[in-house]
This record gives structure tokens, sequence and C-alpha cells, in this order.
């Protein structure tokens, strides 16, 4: 029994040492864009700087334990693009850290030749852009058919500038969790009917447009002292679609804004008292539930 007991202790201790050394060598390399300084395209490497001193093209799947970390600076005086033209890459984090200038955008696009996806892991998506009163700009993502957001795993997506916007406008899929926090806008403005994950607001606006879908078909959950909301507006109406249960919590008030109407086709969950303001016509074609109060 007593050498049976050491035995078991001694495996142990070696898994714990196995799972310590494995995650000391996982490591991230971050591949800085700084502007257009040679086209705008991701194929070519005098693009891109390494955080070695590097320009390197980021590799469209790192070598295990390494990740991949996008970052995207430089001044953002005028309109810039760039352009992922090396087909499906695998991704920890986006981040956008740029200085604007006005109205300025700075675009994520891709080429229209080949499947131009993004697999998004668990840094997720953020934009740092230091934002102020007259120099807001937008960051977008744009659409087209060869392109998508793929998340592969739960993951955090940040916007702190409440002057810009950060716009995500490619076809989203998965069955992972989006939690949006800062108090800046994120808009999503794609067919997302494939992600089946949840979002969870902590802070900020969560905006919408073009599809009645876009907030996807996963639960939504509201659990916050923040005061949040969803906004849905554009060039033609069309009723959002809140497909998955809805659950509130927290001393924080949920808006629907825009000019836009809602359905809520789940149950929506009151965990605590809750107050809701809202801009348009909100239908709630589920139950609302929970021993709480709805204002």
């Amino acid at each position: 029994m007593i050498a049976e007991q050491r035995r078991k202790r001694y495996q142990i201790i070696l898994g714990a040492v196995a799972a310590m050394s494995y995650v000391s060598c996982v490591q991230a390399t971050t591949y800085i864009w700084s502007g257009s300084v040679s086209g705008n395209n991701w194929n070519t490497a005098a693009n891109w700087t390494t955080d070695m001193g590097a320009n390197v093209v980021p590799p469209q799947s790192p070598t295990p334990p390494d990740v991949t970390d996008l970052l995207f600076t430089g001044s953002l005086t005028v309109n810039q693009t760039s352009t992922q033209n090396i087909g499906t890459i695998d991704v920890n984090s986006i981040v956008i850290n740029g200085q604007p200038t006005g109205a300025a955008t700075f675009t994520i696009s891709a080429s229209s030749t080949g499947d131009q996806f993004i697999n998004l892991g668990a840094g997720g998506l953020t934009d740092q852009t230091p934002g102020s009163a007259g120099n807001g700009g937008t960051v977008s993502l744009t659409g087209g058919t060869n392109r998508k957001i793929v998340l592969t795993a739960d993951q955090t997506w940040r916007n702190d500038n409440t002057f810009g916007i950060l716009s995500q406008r490619r076809t989203m899929e998965g069955a992972f969790k989006i939690t949006k926090v800062g108090a800046g806008t994120i808009e999503l403005q794609a067919d997302n009917a494939n992600w089946t994950g949840g979002l969870q607001i902590d802070e900020g606006v969560i905006r919408t447009s073009n599809f009645s879908d876009a907030l996807g078909t996963g639960p939504i959950t509201v659990n916050t002292t923040n005061s949040v909301a969803i906004s849905a507006s554009g060039s033609a109406q069309t009723d959002q679609i809140v497909a998955g249960p809805v659950s509130l919590a927290g001393t924080g008030n949920f808006s629907l804004q825009g000019s836009w109407n809602f359905q809520f086709n789940g149950n929506v969950t009151l965990l605590s008292d809750k107050n809701i303001s809202v801009g348009n016509i909100g239908t709630f074609n589920g139950g609302v539930v929970g021993s709480f109060g709805l204002t």
C-alpha cells in the first residue's frame, strides 16, 4: 500500500513538472505592421518587423509552441489599408495601436483571391488607438465572400477609444465566446449565423448593421455595474434577431439603441432588478423569467 501511494505521488509530481515545462516553453512572436513602407500587402516582408527586429512575413501556421501576435501601428494621418494576401492564417491576437488624425480610417482588407481567413485565438481583438475629440478615426476589418474570422478560443475584444469605432465586417463563426470590454464601440456588420459561442457585454456598446443575425446565435450575457448597450441602425431597416437566450444581472442599465427593431426569440432571464431603455421596438417572443423586476 505504501509503495503504491509513493508511486502515485511520484507520477503526480512528474506530471506537474511536465506541465510547468510546457507552459514555460510557450512563446509568442509579435509581427509589427508599421505602415505601408512597400505597398500594403502582407506578403511583403518589408511591411513587417518582428519583436526581434527581423523583416519577416507572418507564417500561416506558426510552429508550436510559438503563436503569432499581430500589432498594427503607425501614423493614421490619412486613410491607410493593410491587405491580407497570404491565405488563411492562425493568429493569437490582433492589436491596433495607431495615432489617428481627424476621421482617418485604418482598414484591414484582403485579397479577393483564395480563402483569406483569420483563425483568431485567445488573445482576441484590441483597439488601443488613443482617440480624442475630433481625432477618433475608424478601424475596419472589411468583409467579403472569401474573408472570415474563425474563433478558435474564448476571447476578449476591447475598444477603449470612445471617439472611434472598431468595425468588424467579416463573417464570423465558431463555438467560442467573445467578452466585450472597454468604453468604446465595437461594430458587428456581417452574417454571423455560424457564430454560436455567445457574447458577454461588460462595457461600452455593441453596434450592429446590415444583417439580422450579426449578434450570432449563442447566449448573450449582461452582468455588470456599467451601463451597456446594443445599437442597430443603417441605410435599410433590418430587425435584429437575438436568437439565443439572454441573461441580465448587475446594477448597470441595459439599452437598445438606434433606429432598428429588436426581436428576442429566446428567454430573457432576470438575475437582478434591471432597467432597460429602448430607442425603438423591442419584441420579446420568448419568456421573461426570474423573480426580479424589469423597468
